[in-house]
């Protein structure tokens, strides 16, 4: 399958996942990360449940049938080596830990403590901590001591100003990648959304390939990697 659009040697794909990953050659990749769809049955009641921004991420981020396990097992086969992360909620997480456990791989948790998050608690405790796990196998974990942290405290995870519902910010991003990846590997994000982890690949001199199936988030996350691909070349 040829990418729906090429920047700087980065490929972008407008398509369904698991037919681009089907496609590409075993042991392609160095470093699958992303932000997979939550299972959002187990999640929202009351008032949280007709919150704008939930009801966005029930549209567009939810997908109950994703079978995570024929999802990572794909991901496996296109990996040179086992190093797979994405981010995730407190339900989805449990089904990569397991996932891991079961095939003997190496696992890390890691925990982002939002200082800010938003006021709605409907008699429940505040939706404050997000998740996300890194699955791996005979992988060392570089970076430095500021970067190698499990866990990180920021006022919001989202990043503002952008028009996705789960935009990550870079600077995460950014320093995860920096932990578990170097300068030259090919870095894949099958659920590419607004674009943040191309961003941050491009930053850091990682090759990436992207993929999003929604025609409006594909071409957000298009805009938004080459106004970055050209601010770069200015310098």
């Amino acid at each position: 399958m040829k990418p729906t659009q090429r920047l700087d040697g980065h490929e972008l794909y407008n398509a369904d996942c698991m037919e681009v990953l089907a496609q590409m050659p075993d042991k392609c990749l160095d470093l699958v990360m992303t932000d997979v769809p939550y299972k959002q049955e187990f999640h929202g009641r009351g008032m949280s449940a007709a919150r704008p921004n939930y009801l966005k991420i029930k549209e567009y981020g939810s997908d109950k049938d994703l079978d995570y396990r024929d999802f990572l097992m794909l991901c496996i086969r296109k990996l040179r080596k086992l190093n797979f992360f994405t981010f995730c909620d407190k339900e989805t997480k449990f089904e990569f830990i397991k996932f891991a456990k079961d095939h003997d791989f190496g696992y890390k948790e890691l925990c982002f403590c939002k200082t800010s998050p938003t006021p709605f608690c409907n008699n429940q405790w505040l939706a404050d901590v997000e998740y996300g796990v890194h699955i791996f196998k005979n992988l060392d974990v570089m970076g430095t001591y500021k970067t190698k942290r499990s866990f990180f405290v920021m006022d919001n995870f989202k990043e503002d100003g952008v028009p996705h519902p789960s935009a990550k910010k870079v600077e995460i991003v950014r320093k995860i990648l920096m932990n578990i990846s170097v300068e030259g590997d090919v870095v894949c994000d099958p659920f590419m959304g607004s674009g943040t982890t191309g961003l941050a690949c491009h930053g850091l001199k990682r090759a990436f390939i992207g993929i999003e199936k929604s025609p409006e988030y594909f071409n957000l996350a298009y805009g938004r990697m080459k106004a970055e691909v050209n601010q770069l070349q200015l310098f």
